[in-house]
């Protein structure tokens, strides 16, 4: 997954780049990337490596997420043009949590990093994405999940983290400073469809410098309004597929 990622994000990239990125041995870089070639995963063009088209078929059951995202981007993009910041919404994947729509602000530096690596759950908008899951989900996952340092704001006490789960539970936001990247932080709130069941994290996030004061408390606003709308966009979207189901 390592190697599918920097390929994905790269580009056409040659087997000591990825290997270097990836942090393997060139021989062991080299053996993924030709089982994987094998299989249709990627292919070798020029010497250089680069996405595969056995991978359209393996993404094509994913038709119903890519129909809610047709609703996500739009809002996804109005966030980011009037908050100035990187913003992007995140879905639970097992015990890890997935940017599986973004969009970049007009400053630098771009703090999403999609493709790069994993986003421990217990990070940053990973947070909202355990508060609105079942007791007994949430329960299991704080008692076994390996809390790791990863940047200086990480929190890695179980009862601190137990104790945000709750927080965010009461107020539908989360407020992150340097829990995931150093010197970034991020604003998340939840994202129910119109049965109140949870879809996923949308969130704001940028350099720690710009995310404070009266900045902070507009994009606090700013969310909350996104995440109604986008709610009331995937209502209107589950309404269209029952009565669509209905016809048939």
């Amino acid at each position: 997954m390592k190697i599918l990622r920097i390929v994905a994000r790269r580009g056409p990239s040659s087997l000591t780049k990825i290997s270097v990125e990836a942090g393997l041995p060139l021989p062991t870089t080299s053996r993924i990337l030709n089982s994987l070639a094998e299989n249709g995963v990627v292919r070798r063009v020029e010497g250089k490596y680069e996405l595969g088209a056995r991978l359209l078929p393996i993404t094509a059951g994913l038709e119903s997420l890519k129909k809610s995202l047709a609703s996500v981007h739009p809002v996804v993009e109005e966030l980011s043009r009037r908050s100035g910041e990187d913003c992007g919404f995140a879905v639970l994947q097992g015990n890890e949590a997935v940017v599986v729509d973004w969009c970049y602000g007009p400053c630098d530096p771009r703090v999403i990093e999609p493709y790069s690596r994993e986003i421990p759950l217990y990070c940053a908008f990973g947070q909202v994405l355990i508060a609105f899951q079942p007791a007994a989900w949430r329960e299991r996952f704080l008692n076994s999940a390996k809390l790791k340092k990863m940047a200086a704001g990480t929190v890695v006490d179980r009862e601190a983290l137990a104790a945000e789960i709750e927080n965010i539970r009461r107020t539908g936001l989360h407020v992150s400073f340097a829990e995931n990247v150093e010197g970034a932080g991020s604003l998340s709130v939840p994202v129910f469809d119109g049965l109140s069941r949870l879809q996923g994290a949308l969130f704001i996030t940028g350099p720690l410098e710009r995310l404070s004061g009266e900045r902070l408390s507009k994009h606090k606003e700013l969310l909350r309004e996104a995440a109604g709308r986008l709610r009331s966009e995937l209502a209107i979207q589950r309404e269209d597929i029952r009565r669509g189901l209905g016809r048939t």
